[in-house]
């Protein structure tokens, strides 16, 4: 099944597969889920990215439809992911996402308008929710809930996350 990138809003499973697992990329598509997403970022050891990247490039070259989760920008890795992905990816997932500029960067170093999913997991991503719903290049939204407590100075309770989450959805 061919990826689109214009259903990805409405995706409602997404199916997260270690980029180093090239092994499971296919039966990952195959699984029914929504979306694929190759993950190069928390699934893979620091010693595995430079495989996971090429194994994932190499995947999407002959022809398969994923979601890339690449490393975050302040790492080294990310470069080395939208190189190898950005042109392939039916979209590209972006961690840590703070402001339209991220998102732009990423189709800047793409030299390709990739779409991009924003993953809004910081108190500075959260203030700045709303314009980048409006950037150019988002496709959909996605909430990373396991590093917000890291990036705010109170731990997040449900009723709080429920009531910052409700203006946006």
């Amino acid at each position: 099944m061919k990826l689109e990138a214009d259903s990805l809003g409405h995706a409602r499973s997404l199916l997260f597969v270690p980029g180093n697992r090239a092994d499971l990329f296919d039966r990952a598509v195959r699984s029914g889920a929504d979306a694929v997403v190759i993950d190069l970022e928390d699934a893979v050891a620091q010693d595995r990215k430079t495989a996971a990247r090429e194994a994932a490039r190499a995947w999407l070259d002959r022809g398969g439809s994923a979601i890339v989760r690449v490393n975050p920008q302040e790492t080294e890795g990310f470069s080395a992911d939208i190189s190898a992905v950005g042109r392939l990816a039916t979209a590209i997932m972006l961690p840590k996402c703070e402001d339209p500029g991220d998102v732009e960067r990423v189709r800047a170093e793409a030299r390709h308008p990739v779409p991009v999913i924003p993953l809004v997991e910081t108190a500075a991503g959260l203030v700045n929710v709303e314009t980048l719903c409006r950037a150019e290049g988002w496709c959909a939204r996605r909430w990373g809930t396991s590093t917000w407590p890291r990036s705010w100075v109170w731990r997040p309770m449900t009723m709080r996350r429920c009531c910052i989450r409700a203006p946006v959805w």
